[in-house]
């Protein structure tokens, strides 16, 4: 169990990157949808 718990606390600083880096390609990806979607939204709500 206290083995376990150290390896657990090892690998701690490589999960917390590879979430923050998902999190942050994830925003990344948003804002880039955002920007594209906004013309069509507008075109959307000109028609509607």
């Amino acid at each position: 169990m206290y083995r376990a718990y150290e390896v657990l606390k090892l690998q701690l600083p490589a999960l917390r990157s590879v979430f923050y880096s998902s999190v942050y390609h994830a925003n990344e990806v948003l804002k880039t949808i955002r920007k594209y979607a906004l013309p069509f939204v507008a075109i959307d709500k000109m028609f509607s």
